[in-house]
């Protein structure tokens, strides 16, 4: 994009006045922050401005969120760059094109590549969808056909859905209730679907004794069977997180989750894994391949810029002639994602495949770890800061405090370092997977500054 054409030549005080014009529709971004894309790089926002900092204080911002864990791969990367690469996605952008029912070059190029990088003789059939919430309840009616069509049972009355106690998995009615979260705004005063039930899913505790853990988690694995066997063939299924997102970034242990995907699947339910925040960031293409569980249905979405859903190769044995396999409208979207998705996440993986990407992100998430641990080590104030955790480049601390995070946050923000928190009181990290270790040595190093700033007060 040349200057002329760039849309901030409209906005000389950006900040103010793109903030004024979104509120014109009714909006506001969460964040406070306005950034330019096309100033941005690598893992480095350019921030118009942002409530810590000012308005007018344009500079780059190393982004460790990752637009939300959204964003695959950094700002302006060479894979999406290009005299070409810039034509076909102006050409996919001109209509939004009906890609459920008509065919288009976008989707037929996208085939072989997602078939080969992502599907694998993994999966058999795909859909697609603009944004997860969506996708998660498309699961849920593939998975409700499916065990209505091998039971008398009304599942439709009282067919019931078992998740655990924490969780995110969109803000659609169904979505929502299957979620719990911290943050009570998302889901206060939300009208419920009586067909979910939560069930406990222990987590690991720092520095917990593996006896201890072990112990939890098979009181855990007793209760949910036994709540299994109480539902009988009203059973539907069990849907999870391979790891608690917006909760808190906590982990479950590769034995409890192979021992409830077993569990499921021996009792005749649909195990359905919502991957939307954690795909490519554990260093395979979904995290619970990392920990090698076989789920029936697997939901996708964020760094794949558009959402989907998945069916495994042996859902679709033991249901041939699953939703997907035979359509019939029983579940299906207008845009079916969206074409622009379609060019950008065929040149992504592409480029995943000549360069090896996701071989990089186990060795840069231990290094981000290792010099977070360092940090909260030198502290002078021990105990303020703790637990740093994650796999891949899922990586987070616990503050003690939510106070304490706030103004953490903020202080990293003052020293150009962005943040997320999740959870009470932790802190996210979810870059993307292109980051270098240059950019993790300083996204440690300004952390170090922040935490310095704040703990030697707090």
């Amino acid at each position: 994009m040349s200057n002329s054409d760039s849309p901030f030549c409209f906005y000389p005080d950006a900040q103010r006045q793109v903030l004024e014009n979104i509120k014109m529709l009714g909006q506001s971004p969460e964040s406070g922050i306005t950034f330019s894309p096309e100033q941005s790089v690598g893992c480095r926002m350019f921030a118009l401005g942002d409530p810590v900092t000012g308005p007018h204080n344009k500079r780059h911002v190393l982004d460790m969120t990752g637009h939300v864990a959204s964003m695959l791969f950094g700002y302006n990367h060479v894979a999406l760059t290009g005299e070409a690469v810039e034509r076909e996605l102006a050409l996919a952008a001109k209509t939004r094109f009906a890609s459920g029912d008509f065919g288009t070059p976008f989707r037929g190029l996208l085939g072989p590549v997602f078939r080969r990088v992502v599907m694998q003789d993994i999966f058999t059939h795909s859909i697609f969808f603009t944004e997860g919430a969506r996708a998660v309840e498309c699961a849920c009616k593939i998975a409700h056909y499916c065990r209505q069509s091998e039971t008398s049972t009304e599942l439709d009355k009282v067919g019931k859905w078992l998740t655990p106690d924490i969780g995110f998995h969109g803000r659609s009615v169904l979505a929502l209730s299957l979620t719990t979260s911290y943050d009570v705004r998302k889901h206060k005063n939300m009208p419920y679907m009586d067909c979910v039930e939560k069930v406990s899913c222990p987590t690991i505790l720092e520095n917990e004794n593996i006896e201890d853990l072990r112990a939890r988690e098979d009181e855990a694995l007793y209760e949910i069977q036994q709540k299994i066997k109480e539902l009988g063939d009203r059973f539907i299924g069990f849907i999870m997180e391979p790891m608690v997102g917006e909760g808190g970034y906590k982990f479950y242990t590769p034995r409890f989750l192979q021992e409830l995907d077993a569990m499921v699947h021996y009792n005749g339910g649909v195990f359905v894994i919502d991957e939307i925040q954690t795909a490519f960031s554990g260093g395979r293409i979904f995290l619970h391949q990392v920990y090698d569980i076989d789920p029936d249905l697997v939901v996708f979405g964020k760094k794949f810029g558009m959402s989907g859903v998945l069916t495994a190769q042996g859902f679709t044995k033991r249901f041939p002639s699953h939703p997907l396999a035979d359509p019939q409208s029983r579940v299906s979207s207008t845009w079916s994602g969206d074409p622009v998705a379609d060019v950008r996440l065929r040149l992504m993986l592409e480029y995943l495949e000549e360069r090896g990407y996701l071989q990089k992100v186990q060795p840069l998430g231990k290094r981000l770890r290792t010099g977070l641990q360092q940090v909260i080590d030198t502290l002078a104030a021990p105990g303020q800061l703790f637990h740093v955790r994650g796999v891949g480049l899922l990586s987070a601390l616990d503050a003690i405090d939510s106070m304490l995070r706030s103004r953490l946050l903020a202080a990293c923000l003052e020293r150009d370092l962005l943040l997320l928190p999740c959870g009470l009181r932790s802190i996210r990290f979810c870059p993307p997977i292109t980051i270098s270790e240059d950019e993790i040595d300083l996204c440690i190093s300004r952390f170090e500054q922040a935490a310095l700033s704040v703990v030697k007060t707090a």
